[in-house]
């Protein structure tokens, strides 16, 4: 073999050499970046699950104050103006008491509510499936409503996730008795394929996938934009669907754990 073709070889195998070498750099340094890039996306998480959880805890304090301090104290105003007035001891114009007490009903009844609102307590004492069945009905003052389920309370979701998925239904809830004025509405809870799934059926003004996604993109609709960033917190999804031209479908899923 002539020095030629021994130097020629030699290049070669070093070229390779080199090429080997620098392209197991290149694969280290993206695997790297790949996993400082998923470790960045697990904190984000992480911190984004504590920011919630510590939201949810004053949410919590909140209501609680708000149904065992306030409306208690209302409460006790109520039944003793109520006694004082039949002792005499308190002289008003018929008309003029009635509203009063009229209005201490309304503040009772909306303390009761608000506090449901900002963190819905019963969700921890009755489990998901009772809360949510509990939103149905209590709409039937309003529309003809129906709920059903074939779910347990016995579902993998942590409350953090139930608390999200059940302010996304009193959203959407709202949303359709707001904009959708039905006369009638369906709830149905399900488990398929290790998703539990949340189908809303009315009979009121439809409201499309494209609606939604427009609602969102104009930021025009928060109440859209709140269910989408919820939804999105826990990895579910949302359709809106047209039936026949009568109805419309909200399809409410997400992953079970």
């Amino acid at each position: 073999m002539s020095q030629y073709s021994q130097i020629l070889i030699l290049s070669t195998l070093a070229l390779i050499i080199l090429v080997l070498f620098t392209s197991i750099i290149a694969f280290l340094f993206v695997k790297k970046v790949i996993k400082s890039a998923r470790e960045k996306e697990q904190h984000k998480i992480e911190l984004q699950k504590i920011i919630i959880s510590s939201q949810e805890e004053e949410r919590e304090a909140l209501a609680n104050n708000l149904h065992d301090d306030f409306g208690p104290q209302l409460s006790n105003l109520y039944r003793q103006l109520k006694i004082d007035s039949c002792n005499g001891l308190i002289i008003f114009n018929d008309d003029h008491f009635k509203e009063i007490l009229t209005k201490i009903e309304c503040l009772m009844s909306d303390i009761r509510k608000y506090s449901s609102e900002i963190y819905p307590t019963h969700l921890k004492k009755i489990g998901l499936i009772k809360s949510i069945e509990l939103q149905f009905k209590e709409l039937n003052e309003h529309l003809n409503v129906t709920f059903r389920s074939d779910v347990n309370d016995n579902i993998s979701l942590d409350l953090s996730t139930e608390l999200t998925l059940y302010r996304i239904i009193n959203e959407v809830l709202n949303n359709i008795l707001k904009h959708s004025r039905p006369s009638l509405m369906e709830g149905n809870v399900e488990i398929e394929n290790g998703n539990l799934q949340i189908y809303i059926l009315h009979d009121g003004i439809s409201f499309s996938q494209i609606d939604f996604m427009a609602q969102i993109q104009s930021g025009i609709g928060k109440g859209c934009s709140s269910i989408y960033n919820r939804i999105k917190d826990v990895n579910g999804t949302i359709e809106f669907i047209q039936i026949l031209g009568v109805f419309s479908n909200v399809k409410i899923q997400i992953p079970l754990k």
